[in-house]
């Protein structure tokens, strides 16, 4: 997987000050701004499969207020991507034959000795692409480490990854839930064409979304978590 980095002066991004592509680290050394600029940046993820879309425009304020100033009034600054994670997930009833509708998920990273038992620790709503990949941003505040990683979408089951995943590493995070039964904890995707789907709130597939779903198949999968993306 890669970043494509973009900076500029307005937050439209009507022109573009700097534009870097096909980074692997979290971190990049931006050269020869102006320290009597404003800037703003954005970065999207991608892998042999595509790009995301572009994350929301981030403020660097000045150059002067984030690095010394050299030779002829420009500046370096160091720009870092470590609390991006780039995730997959795909969901029941929103295909398009390929592919699958455009969509708004809420990403969280939660702490714990089991997912299940898990606390909260941030959370972010972002807009999944057509092919299920999305860019979720969590603040700087967020601590490097290693955290379970949740995705909820309106009407279907969460996701729940089998795994932690590593925040601040020296790559970024990329979780595709869709590629193998064994990313999600629990049972919560089906296979269709090749592909793991998120479940919609019909879990047991009989045409009807009903009480049993929830207290007889959800909970006791998934503890005690409601589905979609209405969070606890």
């Amino acid at each position: 997987g890669f970043y494509d980095l973009q900076l500029s002066t307005t937050p439209t991004f009507s022109s573009i000050a700097v534009s870097e592509s096909n980074l692997s680290a979290t971190t990049t050394n931006v050269a020869g701004l102006s320290t009597t600029n404003t800037y703003y940046w954005r970065v999207r993820a991608g892998n042999d499969y595509g790009s995301s879309f572009w994350t929301s425009p981030r403020a660097l304020l000045s150059a002067a207020d984030t690095a010394s100033a050299g030779p002829g009034g420009a500046a370096d600054t160091t720009l870092s991507f470590a609390s991006y994670v780039y995730v997959r997930a795909l969901f029941q009833g929103l295909s398009e034959g390929v592919g699958q509708k455009q969509t708004p998920v809420v990403v969280e990273l939660r702490t714990g000795d089991s997912l299940h038992n898990s606390t909260l620790v941030e959370r972010t709503t972002t807009m999944s692409d057509d092919d299920g990949w999305s860019v979720a941003r969590f603040s700087e505040d967020v601590e490097q480490g290693q955290y379970w990683l949740v995705v909820r979408h309106s009407g279907h089951v969460y996701l729940g990854s089998s795994s932690k995943v590593e925040l601040g590493g020296s790559g970024f995070v990329m979780y595709n839930f869709s590629d193998s039964e064994s990313k999600s904890a629990g049972d919560a995707t089906t296979l269709i064409n090749g592909e793991w789907w998120t479940l919609s709130g019909d879990l047991n597939q009989d045409g009807d979304v009903t009480a049993y779903d929830l207290n007889g198949l959800l909970r006791p999968n998934f503890g005690t978590y409601n589905p979609g993306s209405v969070p606890e």
